[in-house]
């Protein structure tokens, strides 16, 4: 019984990081197209703007998932503060950038095109991190209320 305890919660907690990840995804990819739209206005160069977005969008969704969890304690995220939530989903990011280019290129900054591209790229994923997180502890919040409201009715 123990054991189906502790599998339930792993499956309910793999399905959020999922989730959260999908819907990081789904809010990021827009925002890329955008920025090829502006980049690249005549489609020269042959990207998929959807994927450049939701790609790490994904990514940082489920690291930030992840990472609330292991440090949210018992607290929802609803409850937790959003210099937390914000700081947490910053951290995200910066992992899902850092991370991958120091161990593929052994930190050779060249992998980034140079000091600029690369504090670009950092940045805007940190900022929309950190977007993102307030805004998943902002919808955690509605459902909650929105929950608490409908059990008080009946």
């Amino acid at each position: 019984m123990r054991g189906q305890t502790v599998a339930t919660k792993w499956k309910k907690k793999i399905g959020a990081a999922a989730l959260t990840g999908l819907s990081w995804a789904i809010g990021w990819a827009p925002i890329a197209v955008v920025i090829g739209l502006i980049v690249d206005p005549d489609g020269s160069m042959d990207e998929m703007w959807v994927a450049i977005g939701a790609y790490p969008g994904f990514l940082c969704g489920v690291v930030f998932s992840v990472m609330i969890q292991i440090s949210k304690g018992r607290d929802r995220i609803g409850e937790l503060s959003v210099m937390r939530v914000g700081s947490v989903a910053a951290i995200a990011g910066v992992s899902v950038i850092v991370l991958p280019s120091v161990l593929v290129a052994g930190g050779d900054s060249s992998v980034l095109s140079g000091p600029l591209p690369a504090t670009l790229l950092l940045g805007s994923v940190v900022l929309l991190s950190a977007i993102s997180g307030i805004a998943s502890r902002s919808a955690a919040r509605l459902a909650c209320c929105k929950t608490v409201s409908q059990e008080l009715r009946t």
